[in-house]
């Protein structure tokens, strides 16, 4: 009630003085974002994540990782872009194996190179869905390895991908995937059948400059970044666009360079940015909560942030291109307590 009370006294403040109701809640509220000495702070000053380890493969050292989904089982699964593989840890980091290997044939898998950002994605049975881009094509896997689906040839026609990068699994299970060449994404049912395409290459509503990869909420709702337009785009399961929101730079609620967006139950909206090197964190209407930037860590402040993921059960998961790793935080509240049933 204090709060409440508070906020209301600042912004009859600020309008009488000829300010903006928005400038009022800024003036109330002064986070700090980056840099903090603990994981995160919100805008009330309560931590919003802690550390709890790194996966860096230890003596076989992720390279190029971009790319992060986790399994009902715990398990991490990480692209890793120089090595033509997934690497497979389980649940308390450690290396198990790995997945795919280079070439054409069905169950291997090439990339682009260290440069060629490469992602995957998990569905509720536990099957790995890996962009494999220099095929053309999505390959789906059991937990095991083994091949179950193979989709994609190359070219810009419907079903076809030029560099198909970024694969999400909808709550029907239908399969969604960004291309970056082609400034679109285009839908499939779940046995890799087209169905739909949305987005062009552009500035305007709809469109991109260099789209991130896709995730989906739990109402089939598809989020996508774009990196150089510096927005996030909310669509509905058939391409319509909902949303869209986000400006260029690097205070607290602006993007360079976004890449990846997770969403929990409660509507929290988790957007990684390479260029800023953090994570911040939004509610649904692009309305700024908090970020981290990873400087409490063992390998120090992130660089260059190519993914976050949520695990469903209250984790965090970011990947850092340029100190090659994967950082696993925890969700403390008041993010925590509002979570209710996170969405993987």
């Amino acid at each position: 009630m204090v709060r409440i009370v508070s906020m209301v006294l600042v912004l009859l403040i600020t309008l009488c003085r000829g300010g903006s109701p928005r400038t009022a809640l800024a003036q109330e509220a002064s986070p700090t974002v980056v840099g903090s000495p603990v994981a995160g702070i919100t805008d009330t000053g309560k931590a919003a994540v802690a550390f709890v380890r790194e996966i860096t493969g230890d003596d076989d050292p992720l390279s190029a990782p971009y790319g992060v989904a986790i399994g009902p089982d715990g398990s991490v699964y990480v692209t890793d872009a120089a090595a033509n593989h997934v690497r497979v840890f389980d649940a308390d980091g450690a290396s198990v194996g790995t997945i795919g290997g280079p070439g054409r044939e069905e169950g291997q898998l090439q990339f682009g190179g260290a440069d060629d950002s490469i992602y995957l994605a998990t569905d509720l049975a536990g099957n790995i869905y890996v962009a494999d881009t220099e095929n053309h094509r999505i390959q789906k896997f059991d937990p095991d390895g083994q091949v179950l689906l193979a989709f994609g040839s190359f070219g810009t026609g419907e079903g076809q991908f030029v560099h198909g990068f970024g694969v999400a699994i909808g709550p029907d299970g239908s399969i969604y995937v960004a291309d970056d060449d082609r400034s679109d994404v285009q839908k499939f049912d779940p046995t890799g059948q087209f169905l739909l395409k949305f987005g062009s290459y552009g500035t305007g509503e709809g469109q991109f400059l260099n789209p991130g990869t896709p995730t989906v909420d739990g109402e089939g709702h598809v989020w996508i970044t774009d990196a150089e337009g510096s927005k996030v785009q909310e669509f509905g399961p058939d391409g319509e666009l909902l949303d869209a929101w986000g400006s260029s730079g690097s205070g607290p609620g602006q993007l360079d360079g976004p890449t990846a967006v997770a969403i929990d139950a409660a509507g929290h909206v988790f957007v990684s940015e390479a260029g800023n090197g953090r994570v911040q964190v939004f509610d649904r209407g692009g309305h700024y909560l908090t970020a981290w930037d990873g400087a409490e860590t063992p390998s120090g402040p992130f660089t260059e942030v190519a993914n976050v993921v949520l695990d469903g059960r209250g984790t965090v998961y970011v990947v850092d291109i340029g100190t090659p790793r994967v950082a696993v935080f925890e969700l403390l509240p008041p993010l925590a307590s509002d979570l209710g049933t996170p969405i993987p």
